[in-house]
């Protein structure tokens, strides 16, 4: 999942990027995206920041390599904080993407373009609000999803050598349990004893009350 971080383009509309200060513009884009960020951070998806430079590698990586990608990253799913206007050449990529069937999400409004062509002819986009993108990343379903509700569990993920490691840790005072829904057999590591349990796709994964387990698996 990647979220386009438009503060500068909130900002390029009223002063220079280098001046200090706030305005209307700018406090509705960080607070937009702050509670997008919140809300994926407490159903434990994983997201990055993106740009428009990111939006011109992802188009471009589409008509070059059939799939578009940035940083090495297939592209799913990008959602945009409420936002006052954007970047043209932001929104020109983005109609690109969504006409090839790339998730493109904006949060309740799609923005006036910065620039001073007509784009009239791009396509209607998709206005959601924070609980609707959520919805949509459960839908298509993650690495681990919650069986048993009422535990929090704060979730990491780190790369190394071509393994993906996911932390799971419990801040509940109840025991959680996540079906692990990976492609692979994982491992599942417990510092508490230094076991190692293989885990095969569509088992359950049990993060104890107040603790940590960590998870590795092949993407």
């Amino acid at each position: 999942t990647f979220i386009y971080y438009g503060i500068e383009d909130a900002q390029a509309k009223t002063k220079p990027l280098y001046c200090s200060g706030w305005n209307d513009g700018d406090t509705l884009a960080q607070d937009s995206t702050e509670a997008i960020t919140s809300a994926l951070n407490e159903n434990g998806f994983d997201y990055y920041f993106i740009d428009s430079e990111d939006l011109a590698e992802a188009a471009e990586t589409l008509k070059t390599a059939g799939t578009a990608s940035i940083s090495g990253h297939d592209v799913k799913t990008i959602l945009i904080p409420k936002l006052d206007v954007i970047k043209e050449s932001s929104l020109k990529s983005l109609a690109e993407l969504a006409e090839a069937g790339i998730r493109v999400k904006f949060m309740e409004r799609v923005p006036a373009s910065l620039g001073e062509n007509d784009l009239s002819a791009l396509p209607e986009f998709e206005k959601v609000t924070v609980g609707d993108m959520v919805d949509t990343l459960y839908a298509d379903g993650g690495v681990f999803n919650e069986k048993v509700s009422g535990a929090t569990v704060l979730r990491a993920k780190f790369m190394r050598d071509g393994t993906t490691i996911r932390m799971l840790a419990n801040k509940s005072r109840a025991d959680a349990q996540l079906t692990y829904n990976g492609a692979s057999d994982a491992e599942l590591w417990d510092p508490a004893d230094g076991s190692v349990t293989p885990v095969k796709p569509g088992e359950t994964v049990t993060v104890p009350a107040m603790r940590a387990i960590f998870v590795l698996y092949q993407e």
